[in-house]
């Protein structure tokens, strides 16, 4: 019953705190504040702020866990759904791509946070204008 209990609370966390929990491994004061500053201002709605927060966190995070790595991935989609939020859909795109692409390496094609990257990446597809669109292979 006890496990139960903490595997509850686990996912409870997870759900709760989405995008917003840091990642958890061993990470720098630099990293911490970053992230920190960066979900400061994302909850605030301080986009434009966010996202110089969250490019400082993914540049950061690329130094310390390299780019295979799922934090690495995390960075990347969060600084995604940032420039969505503000509607600049070709930078999202391609965000969305490289951190799909990684997920992909990660955990393999089938993978929910993979199958999460795609839907991302076809609903920022779809918004972008149609000179915009890249083409897919059949």
């Amino acid at each position: 019953m006890r496990m139960f209990n903490v595997f509850a609370a686990a996912i409870f966390f997870a759900a709760v705190a989405g995008p917003f929990a840091l990642p958890a491994l061993a990470q720098s004061p630099e990293l911490v504040a970053a992230y920190k500053r960066y979900q400061q201002l994302s909850r605030a709605g301080k986009t434009d702020e966010a996202i110089v927060a969250a490019e400082r966190t993914l540049s950061i995070g690329r130094k310390e866990y390299g780019e295979g790595h799922a934090n690495t991935v995390t960075f990347l989609t969060n600084l995604a759904r940032l420039q969505f939020r503000k509607q600049r859909y070709a930078v999202a795109l391609k965000l969305y791509t490289e951190a799909y692409e990684r997920q992909k390496d990660l955990s393999g094609p089938d993978h929910l946070r993979t199958a999460n990257l795609r839907i991302d990446r076809g609903n920022t597809r779809s918004r972008l204008h149609p000179d915009q669109q890249e083409t897919r292979p059949e």
